[in-house]
């Protein structure tokens, strides 16, 4: 099979020849777009990364009516016939934008000019392109040489960071215990709703909290060695973390999940993150990740029956009152427990991201992260005061405090191994999608994992996290938890 495709190469290099000396390239360059690819990768090509020259061809493909969906300005890509050694220019033969492309005949009729530009007859001086034969075949724009041994550009829009939050589609839905987010279209924005602190290993309710974010491009990759596998240089997302009340007190079905007693904090906490890539080798990167809370807890009014607790001993075992510096109020009041409340967190990593074979088959996806995490659960008095209303006791009002109150135990880092972040992940993202990942985390091991059950749009997800330390208080041990994920693309 090689030698019969080498032999019809030959052929068309032989026919490239001919039809030079005649002058009439665009006689066969017509049905070029039906070649077999594994013969097509071996014409001369290049992607265009000329910004300017970028937005005149996409305005042109856009003019005459090309799907809006399969353009893209970043991925433009040229196909030339072989240059004879008469031959002074290149013959342009096929120009793709995103997944569309145009052959030599519809070239001419609309895009003459640029046609000439790309071939390198014509100069490129931004919007002033000038005829200049003087030139020998030069191409004096911005431009990246395609290595005959890729493919064309069509196999690597498998070349994606997250099955889950896939580039190479416009809509994207996925839907699952753990996460609910949604892609908007052509715009790059996602919104993401998210159960649970995995940075930290504590996945679902067992940290008491979610968050709802909004994660938007900021640079876009230019570099056309590149921006097929990594679409954006700069991700950047903000949202707010916002306390749940499951997994109190598990109802009938989750009865085999146990209780939580970490809680989120009363009034929420702002989410900011990004990632950023190196522009000269975007495989390597930095992700920031910060959450701090809106307001600091002193004496804040509370829901009642909403917040996990441990018992409260008000008389310490050598026998003194923890609460002599409180205020009357708090001494006087019901005294229903301690809630621990996760406060901040935050991530600061290296990553990089590897293919496997990216150039012919980028299914097999890596990526490492490396860098140092924190993490800040404080302990508050829940307590009660009476509520009179006309004279009637119509029960209690609820606080929580750490004013004046002594015993109170706050866990953050103190040991070196509380600093250390390190993660791994496998996905393959093609034929048989699934992952497997590995996390290390505020001495924390969360291992997560999915696989299909029909197609590709019904997924099933799971997750468990131990501690490597003693377990504190609030934190369950062994937790593991499954669910379903439907995935929908557009």
């Amino acid at each position: 099979m090689k030698n019969i495709k080498n032999l019809i190469l030959l052929a068309f290099i032989a026919l490239s020849a001919l039809t030079s000396l005649f002058a009439q390239p665009a006689n066969y360059a017509d049905t070029l777009s039906k070649i077999d690819p594994e013969i097509l990768k071996y014409f001369p090509r290049w992607r265009v990364c000329e910004p300017d020259l970028q937005f005149q061809v996409y305005k042109v493909f856009d003019l005459l009516g090309f799907p809006k969906k399969d353009l893209n300005m970043q991925m433009i890509e040229v196909v030339a016939a072989p240059r004879s050694l008469k031959s002074k220019f290149y013959d342009i033969l096929l120009v793709s934008c995103g997944t569309q492309s145009m052959n030599s005949k519809q070239m001419e009729s609309e895009m003459k000019r640029i046609s000439e530009v790309l071939a390198g007859k014509r100069e490129f001086i931004d919007d002033r392109a000038t005829y200049d034969l003087t030139k020998k075949g030069e191409r004096n724009y911005c431009f990246a040489d395609i290595e005959p041994d890729i493919p064309v550009s069509s196999t690597q829009a498998k070349a994606i960071l997250s099955y889950f939050e896939p580039t190479d589609v416009d809509q994207s839905i996925s839907i699952s215990l753990f996460e609910q987010s949604i892609k908007l279209g052509e715009t790059g924005f996602w919104i993401k709703n998210k159960v649970g602190s995995d940075e930290v290993g504590y996945p679902f309710w067992t940290s008491g909290e979610s968050k709802l974010s909004i994660t938007r491009p900021l640079y876009v990759n230019n570099d056309p060695t590149s921006n097929t596998l990594i679409a954006n240089l700069i991700n950047f997302n903000l949202g707010v973390a916002y306390r749940i009340t499951s997994g109190i007190e598990s109802n009938s079905l989750f009865n085999w999940i146990p209780n939580r007693t970490l809680n989120g904090g009363p009034n929420g906490k702002l989410v900011s993150g990004f990632d950023f890539h190196l522009p000269s080798e975007p495989r390597f990167g930095l992700h920031v990740n910060v959450e701090v809370p809106i307001t600091d807890i002193k004496n804040e009014s509370v829901k009642v029956s909403t917040y996990g607790l441990h018992p409260f001993n008000r008389i310490d075992p050598d026998g003194r009152d923890r609460l002599d510096q409180a205020n009357d109020t708090v001494k006087n009041g019901a005294f229903f427990g301690t809630a621990p409340v996760m406060r901040s967190t935050g991530q600061a990593t290296l990553f990089y991201h590897l293919w496997i074979d990216e150039k012919e088959n980028p299914e097999n996806y890596f990526r490492f992260d490396l860098g140092v995490s924190y993490s800040d659960v404080r302990e508050y008095l829940y307590y009660g005061t009476p509520n009179v209303y006309n004279d009637k006791n119509t029960g209690y009002k609820y606080f929580l405090t750490n004013q004046g109150v002594a015993g109170l135990n706050t866990y953050k880092n103190n040991e070196f191994g509380d600093w250390v972040y390190a993660k791994v992940e496998y996905r393959s993202q093609a034929t048989y999608p699934f992952s497997i990942g590995l996390q290390y985390s505020n001495q924390t091991l969360l291992a997560k994992t999915y696989i299909p059950l029909f197609g590709k749009w019904l997924f099933l997800e799971a997750k468990y996290s131990t501690q490597l330390r003693g377990i504190r208080p609030y934190e369950i041990g062994n937790f593991f938890i499954i669910s379903p994920v439907l995935r929908i693309t557009i």
